[in-house]
């Protein structure tokens, strides 16, 4: 009785082990704006482009920013492998002054759980 508990045990474990993740690859993890005059621009809108290059559907859980300056929009339904998608971020420019470095924070399913993308540049 103990082998047969352990050999369902032991299969149990090698099916969730053998399951593939989506994985999830950024053209671009950081955006440099440069230098934003914030007078004449008070928001800045980026996109992180991504896509799908694992064998299962991708979902993104949630996206969240460093601050509430910076406002994430991503896809709720899933990415299909091989599919492409990007996440929006806006940038409030209006209270920002100096050099910034904001870091947005990509819940997955993807075989990295938590992925940080960074948005930086320099507010005059």
């Amino acid at each position: 009785m103990r082998k047969i508990i352990l050999l369902l045990l032991l299969q149990c474990s090698l099916a969730a082990v053998g399951q593939e993740k989506p994985e999830i690859v950024f053209s671009n993890k950081t955006i440099d704006l440069g230098i934003i005059p914030s007078e004449k621009t008070p928001c800045v809108s980026v996109n992180f482009i991504f896509s799908n290059k694992g064998k299962t559907p991708l979902v993104i859980y949630d996206v969240k920013a460093s601050c509430g300056c910076t406002v994430p929009t991503w896809p709720k339904a899933p990415i299909k492998p091989d599919g492409k998608s990007l996440i929006k971020v806006d940038f409030e420019t209006k209270k920002q002054k100096g050099v910034f470095t904001k870091t947005i924070f990509v819940e997955s399913n993807a075989n990295e759980d938590v992925i940080l993308l960074k948005l930086k540049g320099k507010v005059e």
